[in-house]
């Protein structure tokens, strides 16, 4: 969430820096509506129960498909399955998320799916801003550099080393600045992105199976023992924004 935040801070710096108007406002309300998407479905993802079990303390009169958990000590239904970490038992047990410290499950996967898929898309979004005015800077500061080494020029190299420099010394040394931060921003992007987009694939994967990374883990058969829905019908239960009963 960190990476996020500063991906986000980078690129309304550099949007309010490099343009102006309402062309900055516009900017600057995309990349803040995206970051809020992202935010919202951390919190969802992260303080929504993932559904524990609540089962019998003992065998008798239960069903047969449901099983024991030793460690629990109580009945639990198909699917459900034992969390190390928060030492319960959870419904439709998907894995426990150190990023979000919170296990995910049947009530709060579909948040989870949701925040990876906000995540690329605001990762890209930054992308689409900040790579061309990383190509613009760098244009901008190798033509400050050759007015300043240039000796015919001296207007030239005058404007560079004083115009619009602000606190940072010189216009140039402005621009490295900036070249700096951009490029920071764009790395921990892409590569933000390229990690959650694999990840958001293969959820979406495992979605399509109607399966968990449980189920990849341990199942056989996990791509056709839960073909319960569709393709289609498994994609918007994990893409609905409030959860829908099987």
């Amino acid at each position: 969430l960190g990476i996020i935040l500063e991906i986000y801070m980078a690129g309304v710096w550099v949007v309010v820096s490099r343009q102006d108007g309402w062309t900055a406002v516009r900017s600057v309300v995309v990349l803040t509506g995206l970051e809020s998407m992202v935010l919202i479905s951390w919190w969802r993802a992260s303080f929504t129960s993932p559904g524990y079990n609540v089962g019998q303390d003992s065998t008798a009169n239960t069903c047969l498909t449901a099983s024991w958990c030793t460690h629990c000590r109580k009945t639990r239904p198909p699917r459900a399955h034992h969390c190390s970490h928060c030492q319960r038992c959870v419904l439709v047990y998907d894995h426990h998320c150190m990023f979000l410290n919170n296990c995910i499950g049947y009530h709060n996967r579909r948040y989870f799916v949701q925040f990876l898929g906000w995540v690329v898309l605001g990762t890209a979004g930054f992308l689409l801003y900040a790579s061309p005015l990383h190509l613009e800077l760098m244009n901008e500061w190798l033509r400050c550099s050759r007015s300043i080494v240039s000796l015919s020029d001296p207007s030239s190299n005058a404007d560079c080393s004083t115009q619009g420099a602000g606190v940072f010394g010189s216009r140039k040394r402005m621009l490295e600045i900036q070249m700096v931060s951009v490029s920071l921003g764009c790395v921990s992007a892409l590569t933000t992105m390229l990690l959650v987009g694999f990840l958001l694939i293969f959820q979406v994967r495992l979605i399509a199976c109607g399966a968990t990374l449980y189920d990849w883990r341990y199942v056989a058969d996990w791509s056709t023992a839960h073909h319960s829905r569709t393709l289609g019908d498994n994609c918007l239960l994990y893409t609905s924004p409030s959860p829908r009963d099987s």
